[in-house]
């Protein structure tokens, strides 16, 4: 499967430039975090991998690809290693809770991409799940079968809500 390689995006998805380069799971041309990553809020590659460095090798691949994700839709982002796993936050709008964009929760034999506004996005596909009053997320236990595009559109999504136009959330429905 090729993978997607990112140069010069913005949170909006406008005056992208992406091409697909066939290479390892979640590589950068032969680097497994993208070196721009380290010019924004990310956090730096030693510090990535040091914390996936316990991983299974399939588990941080598809951790490492979900930070690509991040990264090509929200470049701007502020990435820590909290609660653990790796938090996404916009600055601009809060913290890691009110700002939050997404979090990437590493398990045993899956990771999952989670939401704290979750129960505000879209979900057609009914990927999300999580019965919490507002946190929602996609469990990912499959590299080449994980909804990538889906994912990314969520995180698009997410990235894009607004708390300070948030009123109360109707108790969550059973998934």
């Amino acid at each position: 499967m090729s993978r997607i390689a990112v140069v010069g995006t913005s949170c909006s998805g406008k005056s992208t430039l992406a091409r697909r380069i066939a290479s390892s799971p979640g590589s950068w041309e032969g680097s497994r975090v993208r070196p721009e990553m380290t010019r924004s809020g990310f956090l730096s590659n030693v510090e990535v991998e040091r914390f996936l460095s316990f991983t299974r090798p399939e588990i941080r691949d598809i951790a490492l690809e979900l930070r690509n994700l991040v990264a090509l839709t929200c470049p701007a982002a502020t990435e820590r290693i909290l609660w653990g796993g790796l938090s996404y936050h916009d600055l601009a709008k809060g913290g890691p809770v009110k700002g939050a964009i997404c979090q990437i929760e590493l398990e045993r034999d899956q990771v999952r991409i989670a939401f704290i506004h979750g129960a505000r996005l879209r979900d057609p596909d009914t990927l999300l799940a999580g019965e919490r009053l507002s946190k929602r997320y996609v469990s990912v236990d499959s590299y080449e079968q994980a909804p990538w595009n889906a994912i990314r559109g969520m995180i698009a999504e997410a990235a894009a809500i607004d708390p300070s136009t948030f009123g109360p959330l109707q108790p969550s429905r059973k998934r």
